[in-house]
C-alpha cells in the first residue's frame, strides 16, 4: 500500500480541522437554541411541563427523539436525555422512547465514526480502547450485547463498532440490551421528579428491583446464548478495559 504524500497528509489535516470547526459551530448553535427555547426553565415546573407535553402530543415525542442525535454525536451524552425522557413521558414511555432515541444516536455516532471521522476514530480506539476493539472483532454482536447490559460507555462501543468490520445491521442487534438500563434510569428520574425520595410509593421500589432483575436475567441469557463469554480471562479483560487498567502485556 502506497504511503500518503505530504500534500495528502496536509489536505487530510485541513479536512479534519474543517470538520471539527463545523461540529463546534453546530454545538454552539444548538446550545444557544436550547437556552432561548426556555426548555430548561420549563422542566423546573412539573405541572406546566406536563401540560406543555400534552399540548404538543406527537411533536413532543419527535422533538425528544430528534435531540438524541446531536447530544450523542457531539457530546456522547446518553444519561441526560434518558433522564429527560423519564421526566417528560414517565418511566415506561420515557424508557421505551429513550431506547429508540439511543438507537438513533448510536447509529449516527457509528456512521460518523465510520464515514466522517474514520482516521480520528481509529486513532482514538487503537490508543484508548484496543482491547475492546479486539474483543468486538473476535466475538461481534455477543460482546456488544454483554457490554451494553453491563452499562459500558456507549461512546466507546459506538466508535469501536464504527471502525470494525461489523455491518450496521448486526451492530444494531445489540440496541435491545439498552432497555433495562433505560427503564431503570427513567424510573428513578420519574420517581424523584414526581414524588421525591421520602414520598416514593413502595410499588416504585418494587418496580426498581424488577427492572434490575430483568437486567440480570438478560445478562444470563446472553451468557447462555454465547457460552464463550463465560471465559474468565475475557470477562476480566473487559472489566480492566472499562476501568482503564489494562496493562500492555494483556493478550
Amino acid at each position: 500500500m502506497n504511503e500518503p504524500t505530504p500534500v495528502r497528509k496536509t489536505q487530510s489535516r485541513r479536512a479534519q480541522i474543517l470538520k471539527i470547526v463545523a461540529v463546534l459551530l453546530v454545538f454552539v448553535g444548538g446550545a444557544a437554541a436550547l437556552r432561548e427555547s426556555g426548555l430548561l426553565e420549563l422542566m423546573q415546573d412539573r405541572e406546566l411541563l406536563q401540560q406543555r407535553v400534552d399540548e404538543l402530543g406527537v411533536l413532543a415525542v419527535v422533538a425528544y427523539l430528534a435531540m438524541w442525535v446531536p447530544l450523542q454525536v457531539l457530546l456522547s451524552q446518553a444519561f441526560l436525555p434518558t433522564v429527560a425522557g423519564g421526566i417528560m413521558f414517565g418511566w415506561l414511555g420515557g424508557g421505551i422512547l429513550a431506547v429508540i432515541g439511543a438507537a438513533l444516536g448510536c447509529t449516527a455516532q457509528f456512521l460518523v465514526a465510520r464515514y466522517v471521522f474514520r482516521d480520528t476514530a481509529e486513532w482514538l480506539v487503537l490508543s484508548r480502547f484496543p482491547e475492546i476493539h479486539e474483543i468486538v472483532e473476535e466475538r461481534g454482536v455477543a460482546t456488544l450485547i454483554l457490554l451494553r447490559l453491563l452499562y459500558a460507555p456507549s461512546f466507546a462501543l459506538n466508535i469501536v463498532g464504527g471502525i470494525s468490520s461489523m455491518p450496521l445491521r448486526k451492530f444494531a442487534l445489540a440496541y435491545g440490551a439498552l432497555l433495562p438500563q433505560s427503564l431503570l434510569v427513567c424510573f428513578v428520574a420519574d420517581s424523584f421528579y414526581r414524588f421525591g425520595w421520602s414520598d416514593m410509593p413502595p410499588i416504585r421500589w418494587a418496580t426498581m428491583v424488577g427492572i434490575v432483575v430483568v437486567g440480570v436475567l438478560g445478562y444470563r441469557a446472553a451468557v447462555k446464548r454465547w457460552p464463550e463469554l463465560r471465559i474468565r480471562k475475557k470477562r476480566r479483560k473487559i472489566r480492566e478495559v472499562l476501568s482503564g487498567e489494562v496493562s500492555a502485556d494483556v493478550e
